[in-house]
């Protein structure tokens, strides 16, 4: 952790920057990592006060950071494109928000901001899983990957969770697959990255196919009307003045 304290204060002064929130992501926070996964550390940060008045403020409102051993991933979002994110139920900001795992915390940061919408994190979940499905489960033994079949199940799962319990679902999948015991077996054979045979790939496969079966629905469409809409939208701004003032 100590080294990725100190790769964000670098961040910070190569950018003139204040980090506001830095968690972990990926397969560290979603509870698959194993011994060569590297650190995808997120953060949120903020620029001077002038930044932000200048007509001629610079538009890049993203930083990236590679070490040169590729090991640690660090990519930052100024906070008015979190906040417009935040607004837009972008399910990725939502998974830095609920990381477990802090380097810097901030709990005001969101507070206080309106709840994400199921629709999108369902929509999200479910091209996740079918890009991973399409993209990289097959019958061939030889091209199995644990890890993609585990982004499979988890997008999965997280429909299903959405569609029954009507809430946003948990981001780690050992919490998620209590709530489907059909599956836990299977789901933890991959966690562990337990070898497989060609007969329980095939098993696998039948498996996900059935899980994309079961999705014959989606969350209801939230209509906002104009009113609501402005006092919302006034939320979000509120917000941003109150971080950068």
């Amino acid at each position: 952790m100590n080294k990725i304290i100190e790769m964000l204060g670098n961040i910070e002064t190569r950018n003139n920057i204040e980090i506001l929130y830095a968690v972990e992501s990926g397969s560290r926070i979603y509870g698959f990592a194993n011994k060569d996964s590297d650190y995808d550390v997120r953060f949120v940060y903020k620029r001077p006060l002038k930044k932000y008045l200048n007509i001629i403020h610079p538009k890049k409102d993203v930083i990236n950071f590679m070490s040169k051993d590729k090991k640690y991933d660090l990519v930052g979002w100024d906070i008015n494109k979190a906040l417009y994110l935040h607004y837009k139920s972008n399910p990725t900001l939502r998974e830095w928000i609920l990381s477990p795992i802090k380097y810097k915390d901030n709990p005001q940061l969101f507070e206080d901001l309106p709840k994400f919408n199921l629709e999108n994190l369902y929509q999200h979940y479910y091209s996740l899983a079918k890009f991973n499905y399409r993209k990289y489960c097959t019958d061939d033994l030889t091209k199995f990957n644990h890890k993609k079949y585990l982004y499979v199940f988890r997008g999965l799962l997280s429909c299903q969770y959405i569609n029954k319990y009507n809430r946003e679902p948990p981001i780690n999948i050992n919490e998620l697959k209590t709530h489907f015991p059909e599956v836990l077996e299977q789901i933890n054979i991959l966690i562990n990255y337990k070898e497989i045979s060609k007969e329980q790939l095939i098993e696998y496969n039948s498996l996900v196919q059935n899980l994309f079966k079961k999705l014959y629905k989606k969350p209801s469409k939230v209509l906002v009307d104009d009113k609501d809409r402005l006092k919302i939208e006034e939320c979000y701004n509120n917000k941003f003045l109150e971080i950068v003032l």
